[in-house]
């Protein structure tokens, strides 16, 4: 009984101050009338409520005003719905229309009861895949799918005839849903397809990057204005419940887990106590009544458990989720706002926007079962369902309470809690379904300034047009500053790499060695330093000779190899990343013997013969003769041709292939494969380069393929195969 009266009281004096609010909307329509829109500024639209709006709801509101699109980010429960209504009470007396977007049909049904007692019955409509109500209503509420949909028909135009048309303001609230991984990419559609003189009202709960969120949209939609509040009008009180105990989740500051919560058993041992601290559900319906908790929202996960939870209840107590009728549930949140129920049993949909404050949200479990198995909420979810906790206007804090369960104890609630926010992810898909809808949809002219019924209707949109729209996902746009930050980053690091450089150049060090040392002791350093640069110079001079040695002991006999068969010969090389390649081939002669004048031509024109003795003193002219590099061919074990020099020869093998003809009239195997390389096109690709002459290669043919998978791999060959073609040469 003493319900029932409560009840009544609450809604005979929420009826006559939502009276009063629409007296109000009408007086405001008459002026705007009589005197032009130019009267509805902040204070006039902030006069409609009988209480002061926080500085987030004034600071939107003006952004809405000045005709930008705004991006709203704030706790759950924080009144981001009173700016949607702000919008509705200037779009309405302007004599436009507002759509009011919902992910659910739940909290569509809903907005449109609260909407019609605020605006009347007249000026409000639905539409849902289940009803549709008064469609051409001022303000129209819908869910997103339902809007996305019209808006296929006339992407980023307005037309008489289209379901825009007189439209000034879509407002999508829960838009963080645009993570979602099922349903994500028809707000990111909304968004993408809107006409851009329509304004977009984006609410938001907490995201860890709103900002992007807002750039994205002034992007590709326009003029977008970011408007974010962290405080909760109600704060909240964090609790654990175990079968025989409610404590406090955190400890005094808020910032660590309570103490008493803490255990030092081992992995095994807490699985063991945390299956027999399980609560019952009447356990912890009972701490909440010793503690003065009553009204609160349980957040279950399986309906199951919550029928049997009710199913012991006679009075106060009621069920809410997917599987209720409609009309049912919109009983159940009647009754709750009314304060006729005590309890209601829930799945996580009254996290979405569903406006049925409590003084305490019950959350069951940190994890649900899905399709894929039992999954973690997010700290987003997690945060969402307790915005749930804390009436505004009637407790001076909320309660949450996270329930001991098999799988969960104090230690992973803390961890998700103290997780921190998740940032928005692009969920946008091109499916062939909304590639063939825009390829369908009619194609309009732009509303004009002075007329609003101008239109001209064209045929659907091109592939490139088509393909132009699904480029301009919130995805593309976070990668696009993702890499626009990181080369910036890297432009940073190389900068500060060439200041370091500067730094410690000789000329620097010199410098500062100067102003440093004595200039005796510095004379001593520099004599030094010339002779170590004098030794490092002879160490090079050395080098170079040995290799020009080793190159010029290669050079017999590979000209003696020239007429026998045909030896196996291992090349050497390291690539640009300083990776070393070795490749066994097999050798077939120099190249001028060979008799083939394209790769002739192409050692000519690529290398000058005379720059290695020129640069080398090294005596006599018929000496400078024997360390010229000249220019060899092998055919490798990877059916690849091989243009080299002594330079790039690391071993000669013994073995080989015999220069003799395979059957009686055939050709020896140096004649075929010299044919065979001079059919090729001489597509040469240089694979390293030195003093001493380059090493190319050349794709070999399916006739060379038969002639490659005779060379054997390296480790098949032994040192005693190897050519001692150094010995007598002084290395």
């Amino acid at each position: 009984m003493k319900l029932e009266v409560q009840g009544r009281m609450h809604q005979e004096g929420k009826s006559r101050f939502e009276e009063f609010k629409w007296q109000r909307v009408e007086r405001l329509r008459n002026e705007v009338r009589e005197f032009g829109e130019e009267i509805i500024d902040a204070e006039e639209l902030a006069s409609i409520y009988d209480f002061r709006i926080d500085k987030f709801q004034r600071l939107a509101i003006q952004a809405f005003l000045r005709g930008s699109s705004v991006v709203v980010s704030a706790p759950t429960s924080s009144g981001k719905t009173l700016i949607a209504e702000a919008a509705a009470v200037a779009t309405v007396a302007r004599g436009r229309r507002l759509f009011y977007t919902t992910p659910l049909k739940a909290l569509s049904n809903q907005k449109f009861r609260e909407f019609r007692e605020k605006f009347g019955d007249s000026n409000v409509g639905l539409l849902t895949g289940d009803s549709a109500i008064n469609k051409d209503a001022q303000i129209l509420i819908m869910t997103t799918e339902i809007l996305r949909n019209m808006l296929y028909q006339s992407v980023g135009m307005v037309s008489s005839e289209s379901g825009l048309f007189h439209v000034d303001v879509i407002v999508l609230d829960e838009v963080h849903y645009l993570s979602d991984l099922s349903r994500g990419t028809v707000w990111e559609e909304i968004v993408i397809y809107c006409p851009k003189e329509v304004q977009l009202i984006c609410l938001s709960a907490t995201v860890a990057n709103p900002d992007e969120l807002a750039g994205w949209i002034g992007q590709i939609h326009g003029k977008t204005e970011l408007v974010t509040s962290s405080k909760r009008p109600v704060p909240l009180t964090w609790h654990f419940a175990t079968k025989t105990s409610l404590l406090p989740l955190l400890d005094e500051k808020g910032t660590s887990m309570n103490r008493k919560l803490q255990s030092t058993l081992s992995k095994n041992d807490i699985n063991i106590i945390r299956r027999s601290q399980v609560p019952q559900v009447i356990d912890t319906l009972w701490h909440l009544e010793d503690k003065g908790y009553a009204a609160s929202n349980l957040v279950y996960f399986q309906q199951e458990g919550m029928q049997s939870s009710v199913k012991g209840l006679l009075r106060g107590a009621a069920a809410h989720h997917a599987g209720c009728l409609p009309l049912w549930k919109s009983f159940v949140e009647e009754l709750f706002q009314r304060g006729l129920v005590k309890v209601v049993f829930a799945t996580e949909t009254l996290a979405a926007g569903i406006n049925m404050p409590a003084r305490t949200a019950v959350i069951s479990s940190l994890s649900k079962r899905s399709a894929s198995g039992r999954i973690q909420l997010s700290s987003n979810d997690l945060l969402q369902m307790a915005g749930r906790a804390g009436r505004r206007g009637t407790d001076e804090r909320g309660h949450v309470v996270l329930v001991q369960t098999s799988y969960e104890g104090a230690e992973e609630c803390c961890k998700l809690l103290f997780a921190g926010l998740e940032p928005l992810v692009s969920q946008f898909t091109a499916s062939y379904g909304m590639v063939l809808n825009l390829l369908a949809g009619a194609r309009v002219t732009r509303r004009s300034n002075e007329s609003d019924d101008l239109k001209v209707p064209q045929a659907g949109r091109n592939l490139e047009e088509a393909r132009k729209l699904v480029e301009q996902s919130f995805g593309n746009y976070v990668g696009s500053n993702v890499m626009l930050a990181a080369k910036e980053e890297l432009t940073k690091l190389q900068n500060e790499i060439e200041m370091l450089t500067s730094e410690v150049s000789d000329e620097a060090i010199d410098r500062k060695s100067r102003k440093l040392l004595s200039e005796m002791a510095y004379k001593e350093i520099a004599d030094l330093q010339e002779e170590l640069r004098a030794e490092k110079r002879l160490r090079t001079e050395l080098r170079r000779k040995m290799e020009l040695e080793r190159m010029s002991a290669l050079k017999p006999l590979l000209k003696e190899l020239e007429d026998g068969h045909l030896p196996f010969v291992c090349l050497q090389y390291n690539d640009a990343e300083g990776v070393q390649h070795l490749v066994p081939a097999v050798y077939l002669g120099k190249v001028d013997s060979l008799n083939g004048s394209k790769l002739e031509s192409k050692v000519h024109v690529n290398d000058s013969l005379d720059v290695v003795g020129a640069e080398f003193n090294v005596g006599n002219t018929e000496r400078q003769h024997d360390i010229k590099p000249s220019y060899y061919e092998a055919l490798g074990s990877d059916n690849s041709w091989y243009l080299f020099t002594e330079k790039w020869i690391k071993t000669v093998y013994k073995t080989g292939f015999p220069n003799l003809a395979l059957a009686e009239g055939d050709a020896l195997p140096r004649d075929i494969m010299r044919m065979l390389l001079n059919r090729e096109e001489m597509q040469w690709q240089t694979l390293a380069d030195s003093e001493h002459g380059g090493l190319w290669c050349m794709e070999g043919s399916l006739e060379t393929w038969s002639w490659s998978l005779n060379v054997p791999v390296l480790s098949s060959l032994s040192e005693d195969d190897e050519y001692n073609y150094s010995h007598g040469c002084g290395i």
